[in-house]
């Protein structure tokens, strides 16, 4: 489980704000709520939360792939064993790291998620969430070949509170059609909004990128494309550096 659950990891790692603070804190009074013991020693762990319901093919996805894994826990929204049963059609018992949220830790925590989730935990901390994919859809499909015209945004200096937006524009240069499986930002201080779904050879689609400074401070956020395209899932890049609270006078 660990190599494909890998695939998705950011190459470095956050650097402390707000935003990170506030999921830090969500994971952390989640898996304490549920009862996980997590290895702090240099141990990766990963908690994929599945939803009861929302994104049905995301979901799904991720039920399909519950299986035993020593460094993996698959948290369900559901109340009972028979509930899991009639929406898994899988015996809970058959899977040692799969914990039934019956107390709705997830909704204390204040994680509403319509689509499941991967939160990483490296020597019992938290480190990093994103949305749960399917690697095996992408290879699937007939690669082709992107350019993006920047795949790193540099706001600099930012003032707090202001609202920074910016366009990233990405051509299919391959021969074959490119589809988007998902496109999906590291924190919801960020957000990305796109047209097109699927590109054919020689046309373009555009990324709406939008960033909301929340606290002061140097930050790094990334935009992650997945797509048919043999590096997928690609990585864009958005740093700058937050400073004093931002006013408007009367």
């Amino acid at each position: 489980m660990k190599k494909e659950l890998i695939f998705f990891i950011p190459l470095v790692l956050w650097l402390t704000t707000s935003c990170t603070t506030r999921e830090n804190k969500q994971a952390t009074q989640f898996i304490q709520e549920l009862g996980i013991k997590l290895s702090a020693n240099n141990d990766s762990c990963y908690v994929i939360y599945i939803p009861g319901n929302g994104c049905s093919s995301c979901i799904q996805g991720a039920i399909n792939d519950i299986r035993e894994s020593q460094d993996t826990f698959f948290v369900f929204a559901c109340n009972s064993e028979k509930d899991f049963y009639l929406q898994t059609k899988k015996k809970p018992s058959l899977f040692p790291n799969l914990i039934l949220d019956k107390k709705h830790a997830a909704a204390r925590a204040k994680i509403t998620s319509t689509y499941p989730i991967v939160f990483l935990f490296v020597n019992g901390k938290y480190v990093s969430q994103w949305p749960y994919s399917h690697k095996q859809n992408n290879s699937l499909l007939q690669h082709t070949v992107i350019k993006l015209n920047k795949n790193e945004l540099n706001l600099g200096l930012c003032k707090q509170g202001m609202l920074y937006k910016d366009t990233i524009r990405i051509t299919n240069t391959g021969d074959k059609t490119l589809i988007i499986n998902k496109i999906y930002s590291s924190c919801d201080c960020t957000k990305v909004e796109w047209e097109n779904k699927q590109i054919k050879t020689m046309q373009h689609f555009d990324l709406y990128i939008t960033f909301t400074a929340e606290e002061q401070g140097t930050f790094e956020r990334y935009i992650t494309i997945d797509c048919n395209t043999k590096d997928s899932p690609i990585e864009i890049l958005i740093r700058g550096h937050v400073e004093e609270e931002y006013s408007i006078s009367s």
